[in-house]
Formats: structure tokens, C-alpha cells, sequence
């Protein structure tokens, strides 16, 4: 994932690194997001519970470039920091409605709060921190299991 970056970055991309990744059937059933952590803060995350193909390779591809490009929430990750920054790949079940935000295990569990906003576990710290993070009303909460492959 970190070299797919590189040629992102380097605005490359008819480099394409390959991905030995194996992943078990996840098109319709399994959500997927990429992190990249710099000194412990999140520079990006992006990724979904529905994707636009069932080709693993593409999906995290495509979400490697919205974590670099896209997360509104973050300062995108340079170049220069690509070397020091840690890369996370979530891979999360389907959600599920959580009494509140208090309620979730967040050292395994994501939280999507209002059906738009989602935050995989790589990023949440504390209960406390998350609610920083939700800026405004939360209307709704839902958990979902995830697993981080670091």
C-alpha cells in the first residue's frame, strides 16, 4: 500500500503496485478503509461498506488515493511524511444501530454517527475524543466490528 501511495503522491500513476493481499469474498458484505497515521494523528482515512467493483486490488487502490486526496477531515499526507506514516487497512462488518457513542468498544469496534460520518478504530483515541470529532448534533449511532491490519 505504501509504495500504490508513493506513485500517487509522485503523481505517477501509470505505476501501479501490485497487492498480494488476499482477501476473503467482501463485494456486498464487508466494508474496507484505508488510514495513513502520521505521529499518531489521522492524515486520511477513506473507504466504504459498498464498493464500486469486487476486485480487492482496485477497491483499495481507489481508497488509497481518497485517504491521500479526499478526507475533508485532515491535512493530506506529503510525500515527505509517507516514509514515517503508518498505513491501516480496516476491514469492517456491516452496522448496526449502538445506543450511543459510550456504549461502543471502541478499540474494536468503528462508529458511523448520523449514517454519513465514519470512523474506523485506527483513529479514535477515547469516548471523549470522538465526540470532539463529531462536530454537532448526533443523531444516530451505529458500531460495526472491524479488524486493522497494520
Amino acid at each position: 500500500m505504501k509504495g500504490e501511495a508513493e506513485c500517487i503522491l509522485a503523481q505517477k500513476p501509470e505505476k501501479r503496485v501490485h497487492c498480494p493481499l488476499e482477501l476473503p469474498p467482501f463485494y456486498g458484505r464487508l466494508g474496507l478503509f484505508v488510514t495513513f497515521m502520521y505521529e499518531g494523528k489521522n492524515r486520511g482515512c477513506f473507504g466504504s461498506f459498498y464498493h464500486a467493483s469486487s476486485n480487492a486490488e482496485d477497491v483499495i487502490r481507489a481508497y488509497i488515493l481518497g485517504a491521500l486526496r479526499s478526507d475533508y477531515r485532515s491535512v493530506p499526507l506529503s510525500q515527505s511524511e509517507l516514509d514515517s506514516a503508518e498505513i491501516v487497512l480496516t476491514i469492517a462488518a456491516q452496522p448496526f444501530p449502538a445506543q450511543s457513542l459510550e456504549s461502543v468498544d471502541i478499540s474494536s469496534y468503528g462508529v458511523m454517527i448520523n449514517s454519513e460520518v465514519v470512523f474506523v478504530p485506527a483513529e479514535i483515541k477515547t469516548h471523549e475524543r470522538l465526540r470532539r470529532l463529531c462536530k454537532g448534533t448526533i443523531e444516530s449511532v451505529h458500531a460495526f466490528r472491524a479488524v486493522t491490519i497494520k
